[in-house]
């Protein structure tokens, strides 16, 4: 978004920076559930946190450490939902990851993500 954000100032070509900017996004997006085997609302929501660019490769590149960190939590409130037997609220996970600050560390991301599936309890009829 800074790169964009810095060339739209100029004002030569800003709609083509712009729209481009967009597709290398959604380029991304794509390239890093594939690379990752994440989902895509994870992905989206990474790729508020790196710099768009026009090299998707290097966003994908730097999506790995938000990646990381939110595939972990994904998986440890996966567990914590398993072992507590609250197998309605798993549909929820990927969704509640993808609403923390992925640029916390990865236990404030997973006790944000708890608490957001938590949250959702009554909605899976509990």
């Amino acid at each position: 978004m800074l790169y964009i954000s810095n060339h739209l100032l100029r004002g030569k070509g800003c709609l083509d920076l712009s729209i481009r900017g967009v597709e290398n996004a959604e380029k991304a997006i794509s390239s890093i559930v594939s690379a990752y085997g994440i989902s895509g609302v994870i992905a989206s929501a990474i790729i508020s946190y790196i710099i768009w660019t026009d090299n998707v490769d290097e966003m994908v590149n730097n999506a790995k450490p938000y990646v990381e960190k939110a595939k972990n939590a994904v998986e440890r409130v996966r567990e914590e939902l398993i072992k507590t037997r609250n197998y309605r609220l798993l549909s929820y996970v990927d969704e509640c990851v993808a609403q923390q600050e992925l640029d916390l560390d990865e236990d404030d991301i997973y006790q944000g993500a708890l608490g957001c599936v938590f949250s959702n309890i009554e909605n899976v009829g509990y």
